[in-house]
């Protein structure tokens, strides 16, 4: 396990910023919809660190505060939200 720090954001918010995966993709208002399975963006680092830059993480369910979510794209390292 390890303690990660994330950020629940709308879906439309990451394009609107200029946000641009380095793999995967970003949400959908699909992945916000009631009843929708969980989605999460990862960092690069992180992608880097424990999938070793993998083609194949986008897909790997991983376990977010005790619920399972499905990893959907990787945020290049220089991005920033706020």
């Amino acid at each position: 396990p390890e303690e990660l720090r994330g950020l629940a954001v709308e879906p439309q918010i990451l394009g609107m910023v200029g946000a641009r995966p380095i793999a995967g993709r970003l949400f959908v208002e699909g992945d916000a919809a009631p009843g929708a399975p969980a989605t999460v963006l990862i960092a690069e680092g992180l992608w880097r660190r424990r999938f070793g830059g993998a083609a194949d993480a986008i897909g790997r369910t991983v376990v977010m505060n005790g619920e399972p979510a499905t990893i959907i794209g990787v945020l290049p390292a220089d991005f920033t939200l706020v």
